[in-house]
Formats: C-alpha cells, sequence, structure tokens
C-alpha cells in the first residue's frame, strides 16, 4: 500500500516540526521497523501513524556491567566528538551515582555507550587517585573543551577525600563513616575523546585543581576557549578559614567563579561582584552568591546571562555580566542586576535553552533567544516531596525582536516574556534543542491535583514528553511517550542522526527500573524515506573552521525540484545532568548556493563572526530543506 502526498501540502506546519499530513510506508514491514523505532526505512517516505508524534524504542538496558557493581542511576551524560580516526563513531559518556559505601574507595563510574549497539555499555578504567585523594565524578560539571576533551569538574565529596597535594579550602570537618555536610572536591579530570575507546588522561598536569571546591558546578566555554566555572551547592559557613579579598571580608565559595585554562590545567577563583546600581564601580560593591548548576549562558553580545532566579533576591530574575563592554574595566568584570525583569517567580529544577540566530535588523546580525521552562517555586528539587509550587511556565528571554546590543543604552534593561505553558507541571526534566529550531523536554516530576508529587515512583503517573515550536512558533504539542520514567537526575540529549535520548534518573519503586535504561525517541523527520544529506564538510581534525569564514558543504536534495535549502544551523553537543546542558547551543548561519543544481548543491555556509555568537570547539552541521526536514549532522571545528 502506497500513497504519495505533495509535501508541500503541509509546509507551513513543518517549520515547527510539526506535520499536517502522513506519508504510508511503502510496505508493512517498513512500517514494522519504523514502529519500533530502531531503523527508518529506505522506501518509505513517513512512516504511519509516527508522522508527528515519533516514536521511541524499547528501553535499552539495565546494563549488566552497572547492575554488578551495585552503581545507582544514570546522572551525567556526555556527547562526544568523534575519534580522530572515524569520523562516524557514535559515543555518549554516561557517568553513574555510586552507593555510598563505595565513595570512599570507588569513586563515581564512566561507561561509553554506542546508540549503534544499544544493548550495552563499557565501562571505562578509573583515573589514577592523585597521592591518597579519591574523588567522585557524582554531582560534577563537565563540557566538551575545544579541543573535543571532555572535562569534569568537582563533584560530591561526603567522606572527606580531599587531595593530599593540595589542601582543601574547605575540608570536610566530618570523617567517615559519618556523613558531614556534602561538599565538592577540587578534582578535575580530562577524558582523551581523540582515542577510541577514550581514556582519562594521567600526567601532563592532569587530574588538574581547581582553585575552589565544586559540587553542582556550571562550566560554560567563554569566547577565548577557557572554561568558567560557576556556583557551589550548599558550601557550609564558618567552619575553616578561607582567603580574603582586598575589600575584607571572608565570602564563601558560592561567591567565586572560575576561570579554568584546559591547555594549561590551572585555575584561577575570581570574586562575583555585583553592582546594585548599574554603572557604579564602587569598591564596597557587594558580592553575587551562585548556587548550585546555574544556568548560565553566553549571549552572542558579549554577556554572560544568569538565567534563573533561585537564588537571587526578590524581584530580580537574572543578571548580566558584560565580557565585551565591561563597565568597570576588563580586570573588575561585575555582575549587574537586569531591571524591569518579568522573571519574578523563583525557580529551581527548570531548564534552559539557547538560540544565536540571524537577525538582520541587528548591529550584529544575530540574535539571542534563551527559553526557561518549569520548575520549583519553593523548597528544593529532589523527589518526592509536596511540591505543589511546581510550574509549567515558559520563560522567554528578552524582547524576541530587538534584543539589547552589549555597550548600548538598554544593554542592562532586558527583559522576560511570558509564553505558552507545558501541558504539564514539571521540574527537573531535560530540555533538548532539535535541528528543526524546536527543542523537546523530556520527563521530569510533576504534580496531581491534589499537590502531590507525581512520575518518580514505579506506580505513579509519568510525565509525557513535549515539544516546543521555538522561535518560529510558540505552542506546546504532546509526543509519544517513553515507558519508564526518567524523573530527577535523568538525562537526555541529541545524537548526531538527529535522534535524542533520555536515559536514567532517580525511582524510589522497588524494582528501580529507570536507573540504567535509555530510550531512543524518533522524531518526525527520523521517518522520512528522503531528507537531505551532507555529502561533505570540512574535517574537525585537518580543516577546523575560523571565525568569519566562508565554507563549503556539499548537499544532496532530494524529494522534488522544488525543494531547497531552507536554513543551515549548528548543535554544540550535549552534555546535561540535573536538568540543564552545559554545552547544547544552537547557531543559525548565513548562507547561499555556491554552485550545482538540484538535487547536488554546494553551499558557501559563513562561519560565526566571533567566539561570543559561538564558542570555539565542535559542533554538529545541519541543513534543513524547505519542508522543515533536517539532514542528519556531520561534525566541524570552529577555531
Amino acid at each position: 500500500m502506497s500513497t504519495n502526498i505533495d509535501r508541500a501540502a503541509w509546509l507551513a506546519t513543518a517549520d515547527a516540526g510539526f506535520s499536517g499530513r502522513y506519508w504510508i510506508a511503502g510496505s508493512v514491514m517498513a512500517l514494522g521497523l519504523c514502529m519500533a523505532g530502531l531503523a527508518r526505512p529506505a522506501n518509505a517516505q513517513l512512516c504511519a501513524p509516527s508522522s508527528e508524534t515519533g516514536q521511541f524504542s524499547t528501553p535499552f538496558g539495565p546494563f549488566s556491567t552497572m547492575d554488578a557493581l551495585g552503581l545507582h542511576e544514570i546522572v551525567h551524560a556526555v556527547v562526544l566528538p568523534p575519534p580522530q580516526t572515524d569520523p562516524d563513531v557514535v559515543r555518549v559518556l554516561f557517568i553513574c551515582r555510586t552507593d555510598c559505601d563505595t565513595y570512599s574507595t570507588n569513586g563515581a563510574r564512566s561507561f561509553i555507550w554506542n546508540p549503534v549497539r544499544p544493548g550495552a555499555a563499557s565501562m571505562l578504567a578509573m583515573p589514577t587517585p592523585d597521592g591518597a585523594g579519591k574523588s567522585d565524578s557524582f554531582c560534577s560539571g563537565h563540557v566538551v573543551a575545544p579541543n573535543g576533551k571532555v572535562i569534569v569538574a568537582g563533584g560530591l565529596d561526603i567522606y572527606d577525600k580531599c587531595i593530599s597535594t593540595a589542601p582543601c579550602i574547605h575540608p570536610d570537618p566530618f570523617s567517615p563513616p559519618e556523613i558531614g555536610t556534602p561538599i565538592g572536591h577540587r578534582r578535575a579530570q580530562l577524558l582523551n575523546t581523540w582515542v577510541d575507546p577514550p581514556v582519562w588522561t594521567n600526567g601532563s598536569g592532569w587530574p588538574a585543581l581547581l582553585a575552589r571546591e565544586r559540587w553542582y558546578p556550571n562550566l560554560t566555554v567563554l569566547n577565548d576557549g577557557k572554561i568558567g566555572i560557576f556556583g557551589h551547592h550548599g558550601a557550609p559557613s564558618g567552619h575553616c578559614p578561607v582567603p580574603t579579598w582586598s575589600y575584607g571580608t571572608d565570602p564563601d565559595i558560592p561567591y567565586f567563579r572560575e576561570i579554568f585554562d584546559s591547555t594549561a590545567a590551572t585555575s584561577t577563583a575570581v570574586l562575583n561582584h555585583l553592582n546594585a546600581t548599574t554603572g557604579t564601580c564602587s569598591p564596597t560593591s557587594s558580592n553575587m552568591d551562585i548556587d548550585g548548576y546555574p544556568r548560565v549562558h553566553l549571549l552572542s553580545t558579549g554577556q554572560l546571562l544568569f538565567a534563573d532566579a533561585e537564588n537571587l533576591s526578590p524581584g530580580m530574575a537574572s543578571r548580566l555580566m558584560d565580557l565585551l563592554n565591561p563597565p568597570c574595566g576588563a580586570s573588575d568584570l561585575r555582575w549587574e542586576n537586569i531591571t524591569g525583569a518579568a522573571q519574578t517567580e523563583f525557580t529551581d529544577g527548570g531548564s534552559s535553552v539557547h538560540y544565536v540566530l540571524r537577525d538582520a535588523t541587528t548591529s550584529t546580525g544575530l540574535r539571542d533567544v534563551v527559553y526557561y521552562v518549569g520548575g520549583i517555586a519553593s523548597g528544593d528539587d529532589t523527589p518526592c516531596l509536596d511540591k505543589t509550587t511546581i510550574t509549567a511556565k515558559t520563560w522567554r528571554f528578552a524582547d524576541p525582536d530587538h534584543l539589547p546590543q552589549a555597550g548600548s543604552a538598554d544593554a542592562r534593561n532586558a527583559n522576560w516574556e511570558l509564553m505558552a505553558p507545558m501541558a504539564h507541571k514539571r521540574v527537573d526534566q531535560n530540555a533538548v534543542l532539535l535541528p528543526t529550531g524546536s527543542f523537546m523536554v523530556f520527563g521530569g516530576a510533576g504534580v496531581d491535583s491534589g499537590g502531590n508529587c507525581i512520575g518518580v515512583h514505579e506506580s505513579e503517573e509519568f510525565l509525557p514528553p513535549e515539544i516546543f515550536g521555538g522561535p518560529s512558533t510558540g505552542e506546546w504539542r504532546a509526543r509519544a511517550s517513553h515507558t519508564n520514567d526518567h524523573t530527577y537526575h535523568s538525562v537526555a540529549f541529541l545524537l548526531p542522526d538527529g535522534r535524542a535520548c533520555v536515559a536514567g534518573g532517580q525511582s524510589t519503586g522497588p524494582s528501580d527500573y529507570g536507573y540504567h535504561t535509555v530510550e531512543i525517541f524518533s522524531p518526525w523527520y527520523y521517518f522520512m524515506g528522503v531528507r537531505p544529506a551532507i555529502t561533505s564538510s570540512p574535517s574537525p581534525v585537518t580543516n577546523p573552521i575560523a571565525y568569519g569564514a566562508p565554507f563549503f558543504p556539499a548537499v544532496t536534495l532530494d524529494c522534488n525540484s522544488t525543494n531547497f535549502v531552507k536554513r543551515v544551523v549548528l548543535l554544540r553537543s550535549c552534555a546535561p545532568t540535573h536538568a540543564f546542558d552545559m554545552n547544547q547551543r544552537y547557531v543559525e548561519l548565513d548562507f547561499t548556493v555556491a554552485s550545482g543544481t538540484y538535487p547536488n548543491l554546494t553551499l558557501q555556509v559563513q562561519a560565526p563572526p566571533n567566539g561570543y555568537a559561538a564558542p570555539p570547539g565542535f559542533y554538529l552541521l545541519f541543513v534543513v530543506d524547505k519542508y522543515g526536514v533536517p539532514s542528519e549532522g556531520r561534525w566541524i571545528k570552529l577555531q
């Protein structure tokens, strides 16, 4: 059975990631493959009924190696760039939570998962301890450095495992087996992704030392390739001395950010100065206390945006730090309040995503759009308490048409706009950017009509994924549901072929079945028998792309002779944990057709102008055709 329907009939809706009509598979066998979520039929244009809702695979796992070690849920994930010898290898780093009684001996365990062989995960050898010290990567921060290697920094130190060769700035005052106040450690580890399988680096300064202990840190790649480290959760005060700063007070760890140089493996602590009044540079300025996993985004305007309001004073939704035109000079960078902000709710456990879009009306030709969704307005985000203040709200920063430019008169008066809410209230969900320009939320816990937490116990309802149309449309739609609940500690991420995955998460039910499972989601476009294809692009190993330079990927289109390339985008690889992805970014690029005729074209694509628009490092390159169908991604490197 087959049906030919012109894709132009639903062009208007496809742009937002939603198809208006279905194509029928060419055979029953092809339909079965689609429904399994494991293969895309070559002879099908669209696999009904999965066209709009997408399709989940059956869960993969639990993985025997994780179970044998008595490990708890998958908590951290990083989509790795390919090894230098094979650009087509797809690998994902998983880090699990361990039992408390193993912290002092084993630390958190790391694994490599390959979606081509989704039923197994191979364990990585543990890094060699530094002296007698131990470190745990559970509750760490992680990011893909500009060279493609992965930095994992800090983590939980609940058993006084400070590195013996570098005394703690804040040593844990408790000794085993008593569990003291949780606090971070100073260790930073480097995963060498150039080889396959990847290996943890020992030597040449690694493992490295942070300037401060870090637990729940955010790692953000900055415009120059250095790593900004922000936040620390629950640091106790007053139990040990800390370095003084020039204004005569002794701030705690959350008041310090760090600038980490991954090339030199060194880190420098810097105080988070806060200007209470815009433009003031008083030496008595107060300092900003940044709590765990802050949602920090580097804007193309040269500013850092602190997007979540959970730890700020009442009435303040977020803050900006101007790196490009600092009002107090480059040696004294300061956070400043965003006045007139509409996002006055305090939210913890929400998710944020960042777009850098083309916009001819701005001086740079770019426009930043940041969305913040869900979270809890009071209490904490750990399951499973009475969560009456969990929200479904969606906030957008700033005015979508006129984001203030760095140095302009209104650069610190940006605002948040309230958008359409999600269908479900949720906290600890994950948000994943898709190449179509949409983004999806997976999992999380919510509230029922009585205000009780749901989505955590296996006997209770869990929350289905939802997709938001992104900057082009402001509406949410439900998607196909996954099998297991994926709540607190879960992760979700995009694969190079355009599919998304959701994995892990804490489950308090008797079977704990969500701990080690991975489910693969195939969006509607994955069932197109014909998708655009990038047949060649600059090698990330031998031909990195310079900022502002043109590059020339070759593209093959299909479907009909009226098809054309509508959009060329970069997506930075994913690195999620605790409802936030520290590495994710969507960058839209200018392009023209350099040569060729349908269906084979060579595009001239303009690289981002600088590291503010797209920090240096590895990205997935996608092309999207006029019907809203994306290609599979190809790795490129910006430098």
